[in-house]
């Protein structure tokens, strides 16, 4: 499911930006996803990570998946200190974003959800990004 998602950085603030590309969001490819997050951010070790799932228009997860991730480990190397921002575009995405985010305040303090990259980018003081492919 790689061809799913593509990573990109920005080298200058250290934001990592995972941008989904599918129309539809399962539990594989969201477990997926949270696991090349953990392996991008181990090697970038960025100051701030965006998921933006803006391109989701179908939602088909399953509410064990959201709170088993929220009880994982977060995947970013520093969480107290790295804000992480979800981009839900749709109602029902959003909505379990947030149940995400409510079940995992203690060991993802940092989760943000917005509706816009451009929101999370405001959030982090609108810095001048520009974002390079990674491999």
């Amino acid at each position: 499911m790689r061809e799913s998602y593509r990573f990109e950085l920005d080298p200058e603030n250290k934001i990592l930006l995972l941008r989904v590309q599918e129309n539809k969001l399962t539990d594989a490819l969201l477990q997926e996803v949270y696991d090349a997050i953990r392996e991008y951010a181990a090697v970038n070790d960025p100051l701030a990570v965006i998921a933006d799932f803006s391109s989701i228009v179908q939602v088909d997860l399953s509410a064990t998946l959201i709170n088993h991730l929220a009880k994982q480990p977060p995947p970013v190397p520093r969480p107290t200190e790295s804000p992480g921002f979800l981009v839900c575009g749709t109602n029902i995405l959003y909505g379990m974003a947030r149940m995400f985010q409510i079940q995992s305040e203690v060991i993802h303090p940092r989760v943000h959800v917005v509706r816009t990259l451009d929101e999370a980018l405001k959030t982090l003081g609108s810095p001048t990004v520009r974002f390079e492919s990674l491999p």
